[in-house]
């Protein structure tokens, strides 16, 4: 298959609001999977288990959990939103006192009756409900099943919401729709017909451009190769990815060559492009690309 390599060089200045009460957590015994990675079903050796937490990796814990039919077969499947419990990401805020601030991520399991099967799994690609403060509070996560589809969404207060609809098909959760409030769409469907095109999309801060731009390049068999000084909203996009990811030493392009070589053997292996990220002026060091 054809491979095909994009760079994404990204200019930016970002910033990301925050702030919101802590939600119950419900600990779980640990038990661990056949490969905990943060990567795709077809990564895994995947086991029939009867209980949903018996797919939890060691080190986490339940956040939430939501039942609903997402394969069309008249029974309930089970989407967990889970949490990490590293001690080394709970901090003590000034003002606000002790925050945990551990990524949340999400596991997908199909129910067969007798068992549960694995079919989307990502340790980290949720924010923590304690993120660092900025303009505003963190956006509050909301996660549901309705009429056969998962809706992720996050709401932002008076910078809008943003609301992902995926549908299980082709083995994988597919992103099928998009919608953002606060008049959002009438505004994109007219900076849609001033470039030409059917529509366009808007967001509130390159914060979360960035993350939506690389989800948008990628699927789970596409591999990231991307500079180790990034900005932090690359490493979040980075992070939603469910494919293969290599990070190379900042500015050093032996790193970069050592790198693809690498993504390159696992493109060929997955039949996926490769996409590598890089920024033009780096905003955490402040110094250009090489």
């Amino acid at each position: 298959m054809k491979q095909i390599t994009y760079i994404l060089t990204l200019f930016l200045l970002a910033s990301c609001g925050q702030e919101k009460s802590e939600p119950g957590i419900t600990p779980v015994p640990d038990t661990t999977v056949t490969n905990n990675k943060p990567i795709g079903k077809d990564s895994f050796i995947v086991k029939n288990n009867i209980n949903p937490t018996d797919f939890l990796p060691k080190g986490f814990v339940v956040f939430e959990k939501i039942s609903g039919d997402l394969n069309k077969d008249g029974i309930k499947d089970c989407v967990l939103i889970i949490k990490g419990t590293s001690k080394k990401q709970i901090i003590t805020d000034e003002y606000r006192g002790k925050l945990d601030r551990n990524r949340r991520g999400i596991i997908v399991l199909l129910n067969k009756k007798d068992h549960y099967e694995l079919a989307v799994k990502n340790e980290s690609c949720f924010s923590s409900e304690n993120e660092d403060g900025g303009v505003y509070f963190p956006p509050l996560l909301s996660v549901e099943i309705k009429k056969g589809n998962l809706y992720v969404q996050y709401g932002h207060g008076r910078y809008g919401n943003w609301e992902f609809n995926f549908r299980y098909q082709n083995s994988d959760l597919e992103l099928i729709g998009y919608e953002s409030s606060n008049g959002g769409a009438v505004v994109e469907s007219e900076l849609g017909q001033f470039v030409h095109k059917q529509s366009g999309m808007l967001l509130n801060y390159g914060y979360q451009g960035i993350m939506s731009v690389i989800d948008a390049l990628l699927d789970r068999h596409d591999v990231v190769v991307y500079d180790k000084d990034n900005h932090a909203c690359i490493y979040d996009g980075v992070r939603l990815h469910l494919g293969k990811r290599f990070p190379f030493e900042h500015n050093d392009i032996g790193s970069v060559r050592k790198q693809l070589e690498r993504a390159t053997k696992a493109a060929e292996e997955s039949g996926g492009g490769i996409l590598v990220i890089t920024e033009g002026v780096f905003g955490m060091r402040g110094n250009k690309e090489s």
